[in-house]
């Protein structure tokens, strides 16, 4: 590439490594999720999540944006909050106590199969951000994977397309 690369070493103190590359500018690329502007109906959301801060930021979050939110602790909860619930969406965590996002989901779509509901859009919230985790996700019923820390303008397009379209592929 036509650059050098060197170090300046100094016992005792320190090393200081260098890089040079000739490079020319380059021009700011800025992505189309950052772009658009959401402006989405409230929702009626269960979030579900063993950590109470992350319901905290969901509930803070997603309130000022107008959306109705109901918590769950565990997929168990959720399940139950959802069996006498309607929901527009789920917001679910994957990795919890009691009951973990992906069985959680097998049972809320058990239900909705047994009961003649339509499928309710499910989002998997997850440290795990791995393609096989997204499979996992996918095959447990769930609509979206998304990573965490959370991005909520991703969201906030997530679910803009589930509204528009009724779900979204992952």
């Amino acid at each position: 590439m036509g650059g050098r690369i060197w170090v300046e070493s100094e016992p005792g103190v320190g090393s200081q490594f260098h890089v040079e590359l000739p490079l020319s500018s380059g021009v700011a690329v800025i992505a189309t999720d950052e772009l658009t502007v959401v402006d989405l109906p409230p929702l009626k959301l269960l979030v579900v999540d063993d950590v109470p801060q992350n319901l905290e930021l969901m509930q803070l979050t997603l309130g000022r944006l107008g959306h109705a939110v109901t918590n769950a602790s565990n997929g168990e909860e959720a399940v139950e909050i959802f069996t006498g619930g309607c929901f527009d969406l789920v917001l679910m965590d994957v990795q919890m106590p009691v009951l973990n996002g992906l069985d959680a989901s097998r049972r809320i779509r058990r239900l909705e199969s047994e009961t003649g509901r339509p499928p309710t859009p499910i989002i998997a919230l997850t440290a795990n951000a791995f393609a096989e985790d997204a499979k996992a996700a996918h095959d447990a019923g769930m609509n979206a994977h998304l990573s965490k820390p959370l991005d909520f303008n991703k969201l906030k397009n997530i679910l803009a397309r589930i509204k528009k379209n009724g779900s979204v592929s992952l």
